[in-house]
């Protein structure tokens, strides 16, 4: 509303009811329960049995999430296909924040760049420092991938 892009009366006409939801950063002591959770839709969804280390559960507990539940199982679904054990380790679990830092690298992967853009709300001005490239490099990179639709569809500024 405040930037004119959701007309004021329309919010007030759909606002009947609103109910704030704590960032995932309030909730630490629901963390092992939503992990839980998340494990079990995980495991029937692929037909395994994995399982969460303490460690990782700790590491899970320990991060301070940005957003909310979906990130949490953004990260947890990365820790299934990316780890070959039947147990989750705290090496497994990676944030988008450490994956962004560890990438500053000359061979970004399609996926490293998407993540990177959406870590960035597909702000074309702040991704590339973020994988250490000019914005030039960053537009060279959409094209290599046959991205540069995406940033046009999702750059919302």
């Amino acid at each position: 509303m405040k930037k004119g892009r959701f007309r004021r009366d329309l919010y007030y006409r759909i606002n009947v009811v609103s109910f704030h939801v704590p960032s995932l950063r309030d909730r630490k002591r629901d963390m092992p329960f939503l992990a839980s959770h998340i494990f079990i839709k995980e495991n029937n969804k692929r037909d395994s049995k994995k399982e969460i280390s303490s460690s990782a559960l700790k590491k899970l507990v320990d991060y301070d999430f940005p957003g909310n539940i979906r990130g949490l199982e953004n990260v947890i679904e990365r820790a299934f296909i990316l780890s070959e054990r039947e147990i989750i380790t705290e090496k497994d679990i990676k944030f988008d924040s450490e994956i962004l830092c560890s990438e500053k690298s000359s061979n970004i992967t399609p996926e490293q760049l998407r993540i990177t853009l959406e870590y960035c709300r597909w702000n074309k001005t702040k991704a590339p420092d973020k994988i250490g490239k000019s914005r030039r490099q960053l537009y060279r990179l959409l094209e290599k991938y046959r991205m540069i639709d995406c940033i046009r569809k999702n750059y919302l500024f």
